[in-house]
């Protein structure tokens, strides 16, 4: 595939999961306070996760966290196809 339509579905992707980190966040602010909102922040996303599956059921969050969740696989297989695409690429010369 072209390494540009995968940058661009990354892209695409990248936002997506921002997003949903963000509601993520909004709601640990809003039920934990601000001492754990500011830690959600800190850890760069990793605790809102947790905190997301932990309380998906309580917070209604599991559609939410299941999303979340795609987009990160999606990430992940976005990064193996795009350093294929660029190692056959530079192979090619």
């Amino acid at each position: 595939m072209d390494p540009s339509v995968l940058s661009w579905i990354e892209k695409i992707n990248n936002i997506a999961m921002l997003i949903l980190a963000i509601i993520v966040l909004v709601r640990l602010f809003q039920r934990k306070g601000v001492l754990h909102g500011v830690l959600g922040l800190v850890s760069l996303g990793i605790y809102p996760f947790i905190w997301g599956w932990v309380k998906n059921k309580a917070e209604k969050l599991t559609l939410v966290m299941s999303l979340w969740t795609l987009t990160i696989l999606v990430e992940i297989v976005l990064v193996v196809f795009v350093l294929q695409a660029v190692a056959d690429a530079l192979s090619a010369g």
